[in-house]
């Protein structure tokens, strides 16, 4: 979007009059505008007041802006220009925290490629993959933990993204994470595990579904246990002395072609009776 009206109402922060420029060309969407005046010396780590979704004023950069937003190629313009992607604004949110919240996808991903801190904890202890999963943002979620974010993350409560999807009911979110391995029986300080926190909230579909979850993985161990057995037995007669194996190799070798000798001897003895007759 490259529309642009200085006087439109709906680019000033109510409350703290016109934003400048630059901060108005980024809310706006206006690439070309942002363009002209970086190139113009707008300074594009200018921080202004930004009201967030819970109304709190904040203090943020154009390029936290333009990833709030969701304007990807205004984002990708900045960074590209040298802005800072791990600029902190209140409780040491980044750009990229603040685009997985807000699930956009597209934002997540040039950032990540442009190499922003998948890890980076805010003051809440959140990375940005836990913003994604606990605000239903799946697919989003699982693209981070894809490229390599830590499913059992604690935050300062020491809850991971499943204790989040089991306190809220989030079952598509828990089932993702049950895929990538998520630890089932973590304690929260509370001391409570995410099926606690799924029965306590009367969840009790996400509480079956981690319980379901723990007997598969318990099966599937076992199997796996039992299939480790049998290749430590072939593991272990693999060390035997080469010569007793190829001593016995040998002799199996000598019967496989008396075997064949043998049969070859009965189908000359069946051509010998069909000239006789």
């Amino acid at each position: 979007m490259d529309e642009w009206d200085e006087d439109d109402s709906e680019y000033h922060d109510a409350d703290d009059g016109q934003l400048s420029p630059l901060h108005m060309a980024v809310e706006a969407g206006a690439l070309l505008r942002v363009q002209a005046l970086v190139a113009a010396g707008a300074d594009i780590e200018e921080r202004q007041d930004m009201k967030d979704d819970h109304g709190y004023r904040i203090q943020v950069t154009p390029l936290y802006r333009a990833a709030y937003r969701g304007h990807v190629a205004v984002a990708q313009y900045l960074v590209g220009y040298g802005a800072n992607k791990e600029a902190t604004c209140y409780q040491n949110w980044t750009c990229l925290h603040i685009a997985a919240n807000r699930g956009h996808a597209d934002v997540v991903r040039m950032l990540i490629e442009h190499g922003a801190n998948k890890e980076a904890v805010t003051d809440a202890g959140w990375i940005p993959f836990m913003y994604a999963a606990c605000f239903g943002h799946v697919t989003l979620a699982e693209y981070l933990l894809d490229q390599g974010s830590n499913v059992d993350h604690t935050d300062e409560d020491g809850k991971t993204a499943l204790h989040e999807a089991a306190e809220w009911g989030c079952l598509d979110v828990a089932q993702l994470l049950f895929r990538y391995g998520a630890k089932l029986d973590l304690l929260d300080n509370r001391g409570l595990t995410p099926a606690d926190l799924a029965t306590a909230q009367g969840y009790h579909d996400i509480a079956n579904a981690i319980r379901a979850e723990e007997i598969r993985r318990r099966d599937h161990g076992m199997k796996r246990d039992r299939s480790t057995i049998e290749g430590t037995e072939e593991h272990e007669a693999a060390k035997r002395p080469r010569a007793e194996r190829e001593a016995e190799e040998a002799a199996a070798a000598a019967a496989a072609a008396a075997v064949d000798e043998s049969d070859d001897d009965d189908d000359d003895d069946d051509d010998d009776d069909d000239e006789a007759g």
